[in-house]
């Protein structure tokens, strides 16, 4: 007998689904704060269950056999990417998990648990939006007609009337310790590397230069921070006035201008200076230009040189933006056949190539070096030497003499194990000896295997715990934005060696504590906060993911060729949960989501405009 017809008989499916409803709560509360406090702990269990109960018993009424197979496969990666991320981050190590049967049964119950509660709620929304798709189209009023008349221009006006308050109390900027070494070497041009992007290093530190000489050290870092202010307030109001185009329901485009307007988060990281700001922004433009160019059904010569340009500056201000480029242009090359899949293909090929001669030709002909020694080659090894750093922490004595000389050629086998440290690489990666040869590295991987056999779950200990922060929703793995702001007030650093003095206004003392106050708050509010962590988004690429490929639509995956890659780039980067790393997602994933639900709701038609001509 099939399950849907067993969960028809209204006694069954209520026994079920209590016994489901209770799996799940305890599940949620033994994986929460709330079991520090059995007062808490009961009434939330209580209110809990009633809700989950009532839940699971609308939701498997109405189950329906057509893409419930790519649902239950990816709710089950999900609870099992978030119990080992939760066990990893209460007990320290998976290897919880086997320690007892007790352990196994309660892991077991978290895992059965989360699936039950992922698989409904994917399930109930994906429903949802097939059966009201109506509600997604756009509803004249007089509202949406004065909204959708210069879209652009408005968004930008209220985006920045938003920022406004932010900008005045955290004048001139927030600086960061990459933004000032880049800064420092237009002023110290001796220093130049291509360490961090030169580019960005002429932008950022070409306009704090003028702006010292106009009006001095203040000026100069606010030049920088507002060129960024202004970069970032068009590509978001770009982004929604694109979706005009669509005829959409006015609440999306609503919802993602309070999203960019409102959210905390991006009227301070504007205010920050760094590489990192150009680059989200120039990957939301690009990933539109990405889609622009995938809904026309003709493409002229403009279309393909603007996709080029786009896909140069997200190469030319962040290194790691040519594998977004790599991967989504092959993606998309993929799509079509002929004529357009070569031409795609060949403008691939002509940015790597380009971009190859001139970072390891030109720029070091000129005497300007690719970065630190050989920190382009750490910076990619950030998980391997992680692991390597927990082994000799943990389980030092079962390392050989040969095992220790081949790891010693790479990095300091004396200090590797002191230095670790769980969620962040860099004081491993520090040991990286710039003398190390292919050799070397070589020995290294072949030790690294034969190591990871003789003690695994050592291994898994060190690969969760560096990349849990991007996919396990938990309070204590949220991006802490205040912290970085804190942490970069003038105040509590030594900037001696800096060229540009700079000082925040003591007038503005107080204001700038109820801000990093009120943001600590809302980092900390339950589904709220999670906006600014990066699991939701690895969540909501995954639940973009089925929309598109149950409804029938897995041709437009390549909506998500762009975040999924920096996703997989911040999985393997030095940080757990860094939101120098999620920052491209954050402001991106949720205009794709949003296209994701318009095109189940309607027939994209999409005129031949170009990136330009959006309003």
């Amino acid at each position: 007998m099939e399950l849907a017809t067993v969960l028809k008989r209204k006694k069954v499916r209520m026994a079920i689904t209590f016994f489901l409803a209770l799996i799940t709560t305890i599940a949620l509360l033994f994986s929460s704060d709330f079991r520090q406090n059995i007062r808490v702990l009961r009434t939330a269990g209580i209110v809990m269950l009633i809700a989950l109960w009532l839940f699971y018993n609308h939701i498997f009424m109405r189950i329906k056999p057509a893409g419930c197979r790519t649902i239950l496969a990816a709710s089950i990666l999900l609870a099992l990417l978030q119990v080992i991320g939760l066990i990893e981050r209460y007990s320290g190590t998976i290897g919880f998990i086997g320690e007892s049967s007790h352990k196994m049964v309660y892991s077991f119950i978290l895992f059965i648990g989360y699936a039950v509660l992922i698989y409904s709620a994917f399930q109930a929304f994906i429903t949802w939006v097939i059966h009201h798709r109506a509600q997604l189209k756009l509803k004249e009023t007089q509202f949406t007609a004065w909204f959708r008349n210069k879209t652009l221009l408005k968004s930008i006006i209220f985006i920045l009337i938003c920022w406004l308050p932010i900008i005045i109390i955290y004048y001139p900027g927030v600086s960061t310790f990459d933004g000032m070494r880049q800064i420092n070497q237009v002023f110290d041009p001796s220093q130049l590397n291509n360490h961090h992007p030169i580019l960005t290093t002429f932008i950022m530190g070409g306009l704090a230069k003028a702006g010292r000489l106009l009006a001095g050290n203040n000026f100069g870092l606010f030049s920088a921070a507002l060129y960024q202010i202004l970069l970032v307030s068009f590509c978001f109001s770009y982004s929604i006035s694109y979706l005009n185009r669509f005829k959409c329901s006015i609440y999306l485009q609503l919802g993602l201008l309070f999203f960019y307007a409102c959210m905390p988060l991006w009227s301070i990281v504007t205010m920050m200076v760094m590489k990192d700001v150009s680059y989200f922004a120039i990957f939301l433009l690009y990933t539109i230009k990405l889609i622009d160019f995938h809904l026309k059904k003709e493409h002229r010569k403009r279309d393909y040189l603007l996709l080029w340009l786009l896909a140069l500056l997200v190469c030319f201000i962040r290194k790691d933006g040519l594998y977004v480029v790599f991967v989504s242009l092959l993606t998309l090359g993929f799509s079509y056949r002929h004529w357009t899949r070569r031409r795609l293909l060949g403008a691939l090929a002509i940015i790597v190539i380009f971009i190859t001669v001139i970072n390891g030709v030109l720029l070091p002909k000129i005497g300007i070096p690719n970065g630190y020694g050989n920190s382009d080659t750490r910076e990619m090894l950030s998980i391997p030497f992680q692991a390597t750093a927990r082994y000799v922490k943990y389980a030092e004595d079962d390392v050989t003499p040969a095992e220790k000389k081949a790891i010693n050629a790479v990095l300091d086998y004396r200090s590797i194990g002191a230095r670790y440290t769980e969620t962040i690489s860099d004081r491993v990666k520090e040991t990286y000896r710039i003398s190390a040869t292919k050799q070397d590295l070589l020995a290294y991987f072949k030790t690294w295997i034969t190591m990871s056999v003789k003690h695994p779950v050592v291994y898994l200990d060190a690969i969760v715990a560096q990349t849990s922060g991007y996919y396990t929703l938990t309070d204590g793995l949220r991006t802490d934005v205040a912290g970085n702001v804190r942490q970069f007030d003038p105040r509590t650093k030594n900037w001696a060696d800096n060229q540009l003095k700079f000082s925040f206004s003591d007038s503005m003392q107080k204001e700038r504590e109820l801000a990093n106050a009120s943001r600590e708050i809302y980092r900390n509010i339950p589904l709220i906060g999670d906006w600014e962590g990066g699991a939701l988004y690895f969540w909501l690429i995954v639940l973009s993911f089925l929309l598109l490929t149950v409804t029938g639509q897995k041709r437009k995956t390549v909506y998500l060729s762009t975040v999924a890659t920096h996703m997989l780039i911040a999985l393997l980067s030095p940080v757990s949960g860094s939101l120098r790393y999620l920052l491209p997602i954050i402001a991106t994933l949720p205009f794709v989501f949003i296209l994701c639900l318009i095109s189940i709701s309607q027939e994209e038609s999409v005129n031949n405009a170009s990136l330009n001509d959006s309003d």
